[in-house]
């Protein structure tokens, strides 16, 4: 029997059932995942939580996450933080989740519960720099409302949840929150506590909390490996708005804040135009005649949307599959960037079928239920660690390398395009305020990224911290508008002289202008220029998305050492450098 593609494997299983999302995982692990990014997964839990692997595996595989879930032993969170030999630090993990139960922390009245959470998620800060994931508690299921003046438990349990909701955002560049307490408010308590597993065998939790926790975790997973979606791909009729524009008109389709169904679409648009504010691209892809579309925008008093939130559109009867290809070499970003909003089954089955790597999301039947889908997606497939400046104004920067690309059909040679884009570059080691964004980089960065190593922010701000790395970025303008920092060097320092290339990427935003090489020569020459520094090694380890980035060190000049089917490695030797110059690119 011919096993199905790991899309409909997936897609097939229930994931609130057990039993048919360990099937769908083990079907999965028969097929090829050697394109899925390894995120070693480790719960350190004061209760039985080992249920749980299953489905981070599941919703890890959705995301081409390969989780790799480990556990340390029953309720030693503390010794397995400190000790090197533990096997916490032994599986290496680049998330860790400390799954806490508020009964076992608080098994006299006198615990201090904050004080107990606070020294252990400081000790956890300093003994792991990669993302931490914690929880907030459950409540009892009937809550005490005597008039004692003894703060009840559910008293205690919100006191507790209050300290651990402000630590998380008082700490977001290294900490997450999985919320326990919309678990049970989505499927009730005794859908998702089962308190006889609890005192038999501390293991109180039913398949769907599991499942919405794993969910959530790989949500955070998939955020840190700079796999969230890009761009959101919207329908129109029945999408946007309700009705036919081309058989209804302008005044007779259905967006109106005050009268239903005109108020579901309106509340939709009010969510889509808060996802573009946060950085999520948006595009048009629509089945119409463009001039109606375009005239409904600009002149329909209730339309929110507005021509300058879109990043592209496209407005024909074309194939949707075939504009969505098209839309993805225009933004130059891959398939897996995308989500497709649309109200058509025969539309939403197509896309399914042609571009798996697409998400799709269908308006729902039940029509009030729409706007709750389009905030789940800013929670889940758009969820990103931390919001940047470069994020804000994504949009404005689309825009930008539009119009720039338009201008460079005014040109007969690229060298004269160029100097006229007016290309200034500031180039510098890195400052506090943009270790955010170089973080963001490393997780985001896919196309020109010589190795592909995914950092957090703890981590980025331990480079900055430690002598022996220095992190250079670019800040790049044009005549078009601020591109921001788009170029990012980690270098570490060697024994005997020498330095090693840890990091190198660019943004796909400022690809073909020759960036890359005025950046990596400014590092060169910088490292080179006190005579410390007599050599420079580097590696290209490939990705299925990097091959643009290949040849980049042979370009420069590197000295092909070894080469694999994983990785090339380089050296480069002060002697032999010959500095790169570009006159269109001026520094500032």
């Amino acid at each position: 029997m011919t096993e199905l593609p790991l899309h409909e494997i997936l897609n097939n299983a229930d994931p609130l059932n057990l039993i048919s999302v360990e099937t769908a995982v083990q079907k999965a692990h028969r097929t090829s995942l050697d394109d899925f990014i390894s995120v070693p997964v480790f719960f350190l839990s004061n209760f039985t939580v080992s249920g749980i692997e299953p489905f981070v595996e599941y919703f890890g595989l959705r995301s081409k996450l390969n989780t790799e879930v480990g556990f340390g032993d029953y309720n030693v969170i503390h010794q397995a933080l400190m000790q090197e030999n533990s096997t916490l630090h032994t599986h290496n993990p680049k998330v860790v989740v400390i799954s806490l139960m508020y009964d076992v922390i608080a098994q006299t009245d006198d615990v201090d519960v904050c004080s107990e959470l606070q020294d252990l998620f400081s000790l956890a800060a300093k003994r792991f720099h990669g993302a931490i994931i914690l929880n907030t508690f459950v409540a009892p299921a009937v809550r005490d409302i005597s008039s004692s003046p003894t703060p009840s438990k559910f008293t205690k349990i919100q006191l507790a949840n209050d300290f651990i909701r402000q630590f998380v955002k008082d700490n977001s560049s290294q900490f997450f929150l999985c919320d326990w307490e919309q678990y049970v408010q989505a499927f009730g308590y005794h859908e998702t506590i089962d308190r006889r597993y609890w005192f038999m065998a501390k293991a109180p939790f039913k398949p769907p909390f599991l499942s919405c926790y794993a969910a959530d975790i790989a949500k955070i997973c998939r955020a840190i490996s700079g796999l969230s979606k890009k761009c959101l791909l919207l329908d129109c009729d029945g999408t946007l708005w309700g009705g036919v524009l081309g058989e209804e008109g302008i005044d007779g389709v259905h967006l109106h804040p005050d009268d239903y169904p005109g108020n579901v679409f309106y509340d939709v648009q009010r969510k889509i135009i808060e996802l573009q504010q946060r950085g999520v691209l948006l595009a048009i892809i629509s089945k119409n005649n463009e001039l109606d579309v375009l005239n409904f925008i600009e002149n329909h008093p209730h339309c929110l949307l507005a021509r300058e939130h879109l990043s592209a559109y496209r407005v024909n009867w074309l194939n949707k599959a075939e504009n969505i290809a098209d839309i993805s070499t225009e933004l130059n970003l891959g398939l897996d960037s995308f989500v497709f909003l649309d109200d058509s089954d025969f539309e939403c089955d197509l896309v399914n079928e042609r571009l798996p790597a697409v998400e799709v999301r269908q308006v729902p039947k039940r029509l009030y239920e729409y706007p709750d889908i389009v905030a789940a997606l800013a929670d889940d497939l758009f969820f990103t660690t931390n919001q940047t400046n470069e994020d804000a104004a994504r949009a404005d920067l689309y825009s930008a390398r539009q119009k720039a690309e338009v201008s460079k059909a005014e040109f007969n040679d690229i060298e004269t395009y160029l100097a006229s884009l007016d290309i200034t570059a500031d180039i510098h080691q890195m400052q506090v305020e943009e270790i955010p964004r170089v973080a963001q980089l490393t997780q985001k960065t896919n196309q020109f990224n010589l190795a592909k190593t995914v950092y957090s922010q703890a981590d980025i701000t331990n480079f900055h911290d430690d002598a022996e790395h220095t992190v250079y970025v670019m800040l790049v303008n044009d005549r078009f508008g601020k591109l921001g920092l788009t170029n990012v060097c980690i270098v570490l320092q060697l024994e005997n002289g020498k330095a090693s290339i840890d990091t190198f990427l660019m943004s796909c935003r400022v690809f073909e202008r020759n960036l890359e090489y005025a950046f990596l020569d400014y590092v060169i020459t910088d490292l080179m220029r006190t005579g410390s520094c007599g050599a420079v090694c580097a590696r290209y380890r490939r990705t299925p998305k990097n091959v643009v980035a290949e040849m980049f060190y042979e370009k420069m000049g590197f000295r092909l050492k070894n080469n694999n089917d994983l990785e090339k490695s380089y050296a480069l030797d002060a002697k032999d450098y010959e500095p790169k110059t570009y006159n269109y690119i001026r520094r500032i």
